[in-house]
């Protein structure tokens, strides 16, 4: 509990890209004449086509000119995991579970934490952390190529599957072209694009899965069976499913 109270201490802003920000409970910063703004307002909402986005207003005063600049920017999606925020709990090293309302940012690989819906959000490092039903690890050194980000346990046999959950912004063009040839402002100003890696730990070792002949001899002593396995069942292993089902049918028993 002492580490997180000194945590909460801590006043924190992070970047998701250069040009997108967030700050606290989602703030957005936007350069503006070469000059950096920051958000009024951050809106999650779902709009009349049924798209998450995320509505961020801006504002900035220039006092030379006496010009007040009002701006809004509409991003598709959120850089959040599953898209917003929840209540969830967290657990230091050696401490008991904390709980709060939680949002995982998959562009930083962060989760921000609040004590209450009300009060300022901060960055976390927890040991482990719970959002929505869903439990994220952090392995620290217990495995090669962990490095400081979370994993989800998707499979705790031998061997051990994990998924790595991701996002980058993609930021849309200006103008775009309709089918008339006639310019047009682009909808979104960007997009937040999620994604999932998945690894095998192997000998503590974190094997990252690839559709490719490569990645059978990375598996070690599971490589003739899992290149067995995945010939003899058709596995496409850009699917989650059949990355699952290699997963599974490698924890079996040999005969």
């Amino acid at each position: 509990m002492k580490a997180l109270t000194t945590i909460l201490l801590v006043t924190v802003s992070f970047y998701a890209t250069a040009q997108v920000g967030i700050a606290d409970r989602g703030q957005r910063t936007f350069n503006l004449n070469e000059q950096k703004i920051h958000s009024n307002s951050d809106v999650i909402k779902v709009n009349s086509k049924g798209d998450t986005v995320l509505v961020s207003s801006f504002q900035s005063n220039n006092l030379n000119q006496q010009v007040r600049t009002e701006i809004e920017k509409i991003n598709l999606g959120t850089p959040f995991f599953k898209n917003g925020w929840y209540k969830g709990n967290l657990t230091f090293q050696g401490s008991e579970p904390v709980t709060g309302t939680m949002a995982y940012n998959l562009v930083d690989g962060k989760p921000y934490f609040s004590i209450s819906p009300n009060t300022p959000a901060v960055a976390t490092n927890p040991k482990t952390f719970e959002i929505e039903g869903t439990r994220f690890y952090n392995f620290g050194n217990e495995y090669l190529n962990a490095s400081d980000s979370y994993y989800e346990v998707v499979n705790d046999g031998e061997p051990v599957l994990l998924k790595e959950h991701l996002a980058r912004y993609v930021k849309h063009s200006v103008d775009q072209q309709n089918g008339y040839d006639v310019s047009r402002p682009e909808e979104y100003a960007g997009e937040f694009q999620k994604f999932n890696k998945y690894y095998f730990v192997i000998q503590k070792n974190m094997v990252l899965v690839k559709n490719n002949r490569a990645f059978f001899k990375d598996l070690g002593p599971y490589a003739s069976k899992a290149k067995e396995i995945s010939s003899a069942k058709k596995l496409d292993l850009r699917k989650e499913s059949d990355i699952r089902i290699l997963a599974e049918n490698l924890a079996l028993p040999v005969n």
